[in-house]
């Protein structure tokens, strides 16, 4: 027999196998017993997999296609037979490519699963929803990228997650998957998106938002180009590639444009500032054995944001010109360049963390140059405060360090004010000067102030004391004139209001004069934030003022300490 006549027999025998193999098909698919029987045993063969209840409305097989479609899915795991189960979806379908008869070897081509749900939850003990898998009968382990797939599709799909442990619930609507096979190579082309995201943390508003990501994935590589995540005004774009999946390494920039006020409905909070800042910079990962993440992860970013605008209750003010940059390697953070345009004045900072994996240390500085006190006044509405005569200037600085827990923290400050005083019935502006120390030791929850003064040409009040648990602060001041007696006095007094404030209660208060006095020295002390007792309160006038004056700002003392007003 010739190679031409074999070939004749072959494609004939073939040809008649395909033939009873379709009329067999056609006579199984039509078949409402067959059908019946094929469905259950899927049900059952996919349930014993998996350890879910399945249940599948119906089923189709397409020979012409070597295509299977499975309509109306349900799985249910452990949750209660009245709650949702774990997951619906309208359909799923599948095909199959035909490799190689000779070597029985057959591919999936496409799945496609339309409109599915998930419902996912985490009860109170940390127990889940999801099913007792069995284990498997095969040790085998196969490589996406050996499945042969050239086309995955999730479309319209809906995902539900509720933690009652934490408490967190999460929905993501109109999620989308679909993955192609590469044009070249054996790599992946794919996206991923949803709409109308929303994560709730207890009882904070949700918050809705949308991402979209493109992505390649190779044997070797995984590329993102890109994610971006936007969450009402404010969004997140990254873009990045890792590589080699057994001991990864990762890189990626990012850019964060944020608005504060998106959160303000989430977190029940309209003292959250409005504006714009936006931080760019890079990421790196490299695993490494034995090496805490922390220590693994490097970044760099900078910071900048032209105008926030803060309007509380307390504080009505804008910041602008708002930069800084940082860098994270090794464990190590470094934040420096921080700077802002604060009331009427300049504010820099910076901040070194060392060893973030374990007990850490950090030091910061920060300084404020020229603030405005006008525009302090105007800033903060608090009415003692816009009552006080005085324009001027405050600068200093502060420093801090701490090792370990925060509670471990030690700080000093020093403040400058330069400015003029004014009396209420004064047209004459008074240079006026001061300082102020302060100390604060975090173990022992103490602040201490010294060398903190202010004064004018002809006056000079001081301060010294704690405050702790309890408040021991001394006031002592003196004058030589008439004018600066009165400023010396109702600074005094603005003193006393302060300390009432701090207490919110009234005490009682009392004033003496000694009319042989040329000077005034007034000294106060408060022993406790709780219960403000003013022990010692001596104001001498002296004896060439007249009688009325005396009496007048006394009753003025009196008012102001007894009413607050």
């Amino acid at each position: 027999m010739t190679w031409k006549r074999k070939l004749r027999w072959i494609a004939i025998v073939l040809l008649s196998n395909m033939a009873i193999l379709g009329i067999a098909g056609y006579l199984v698919l039509h078949s409402q017993g067959l059908h019946r029987y094929v469905l259950a045993q899927i049900q059952k063969q996919v349930s014993e997999a998996t350890g879910a209840q399945v249940r599948i409305r119906d089923f189709g097989f397409h020979l012409s296609g070597l295509r299977a479609d499975a309509y109306g899915i349900t799985m249910r795991g452990s949750e209660p037979a009245n709650a949702a189960p774990l997951v619906q979806a309208d359909q799923l379908m599948v095909r199959v490519k035909i490799v190689s008869l000779l070597r029985k070897k057959v591919d999936l081509s496409e799945i496609v699963l339309r409109h599915p749900v998930v419902n996912f939850t985490v009860r109170k003990d940390g127990t889940t929803n999801l099913p007792t898998t069995p284990p498997s009968k095969s040790n085998s382990s196969t490589c996406p990228f050996d499945l042969g797939i050239q086309h995955v599709l999730i479309d319209n799909g809906e995902v539900y997650y509720n933690d009652v442990k934490t408490p967190l619930n999460a929905e993501l609507h109109e999620l989308g998957l679909e993955i192609k096979s590469g044009v070249i190579g054996d790599g992946y082309d794919g996206r991923i998106s949803y709409r109308d995201g929303r994560i709730q943390y207890g009882e904070t508003k949700a918050l809705p938002h949308d991402l979209t990501a493109s992505f390649i994935a190779t044997r070797s590589e995984f590329m993102l180009k890109p994610l971006v995540l936007t969450v009402g005004s404010s969004t997140i774009e990254l873009d990045g590639q890792l590589q080699n999946y057994s001991q990864p390494s990762a890189s990626a920039s990012y850019k964060i444009t944020l608005h504060p006020q998106d959160a303000r409905r989430a977190l029940k909070n309209d003292g959250i500032p409005t504006g714009e800042v936006a931080v760019a910079g890079s990421l790196r990962f490299q695993q490494q054995v034995n090496v805490p993440a922390i220590r693994a992860v490097s970044a760099d970013g900078r910071l900048y944001g032209r105008e926030l605008t803060v309007n509380t209750s307390d504080l009505r003010t804008v910041i602008r010109n708002v930069r800084g940059e940082f860098k994270l390697f090794n464990g190590n953070l470094d934040v420096h360049g921080v700077e802002a345009d604060l009331l009427g004045g300049h504010v820099t900072a910076t901040a070194i963390l060392q060893r973030l994996d374990a007990n850490s240390t950090g030091k910061l500085h920060v300084s404020v140059q020229a603030i405005s006190l006008p525009a302090a006044n105007v800033a903060v509405r608090t009415a003692s405060l816009a009552s006080m005569p005085l324009d001027g200037e405050i600068s200093g600085t502060a420093d801090a360090a701490w090792a370990g827990s925060a509670k471990n923290i030690a700080a000093q400050s020093e403040m400058t004010l330069k400015g003029t005083l004014t009396a209420a019935a004064e047209s004459a502006r008074i240079p006026v000067d001061g300082m102020a120390h302060v100390t604060y030791e975090g173990r022992s929850n103490l602040a201490t102030l010294t060398n903190t003064f202010v004064r004018t040409p002809q006056t000079r009040l001081e301060i010294e004391g704690t405050a702790g648990q309890k408040l021991n602060m001394k006031i002592r001041g003196q004058a030589a004139g008439f004018v600066q007696l009165r400023m010396v006095a109702l600074f005094a007094i603005c003193l006393q209001l302060l300390a009432h404030e701090v207490a919110q209660k009234s005490h009682p208060f009392s004033l003496t004069t000694s009319p042989a006095a040329d000077w005034l020295d007034a000294a106060v002390e408060f022993p406790s934030l709780g219960d403000v007792v003013i022990r010692r309160q001596r104001l001498e006038f002296p004896g060439r003022f007249p009688g009325n004056f005396r009496a007048g700002i006394l009753k003025r003392a009196k008012k102001l300490l007894q009413t607050g007003i």
